[in-house]
């Protein structure tokens, strides 16, 4: 995906179908950090919802970070999600690890573009 390859709508609907059975955190992680690089077709949304939910309160704070940067993705989408991303963002920004907050801004000057 970095280096430009993309992935067809049936292919990210197929992967989103399949990601409600990934475990490790290893996978989670790397999965979420490719939406942003995935043109998320309608069909598929609901079920990266899911697995994006899913990630966000994990023991990792790697994948809660990037389950953050997903819900961004979606909400770009989807408005009705931009005012939870921002509750997360700012949650984040109050009570999470550094690593986290550099996360977090870089979504948040993100949103201040929009």
């Amino acid at each position: 995906m970095e280096q430009g390859n993309t992935l067809k709508d049936d292919e990210v609907l197929a992967l989103a179908e399949s990601m409600q059975s990934i475990s490790s955190w290893e996978s989670r992680l790397h999965l979420l950090q490719i939406l942003p690089m995935v043109s998320i077709p309608n069909d598929a949304q609901l079920l990266i919802e899911d697995f994006v939910r899913e990630s966000l309160p994990s023991t990792n704070k790697f994948v809660r970070a990037w389950a953050i940067q997903g819900m961004y993705e979606l909400s770009r989408k989807r408005s009705e999600l931009q005012s939870e991303v921002f509750f997360l963002c700012e949650k984040t920004m109050q009570t999470e690890s550094a690593s986290l907050k550099a996360r977090v801004r870089k979504i948040l000057a993100q949103l201040d573009k929009a």
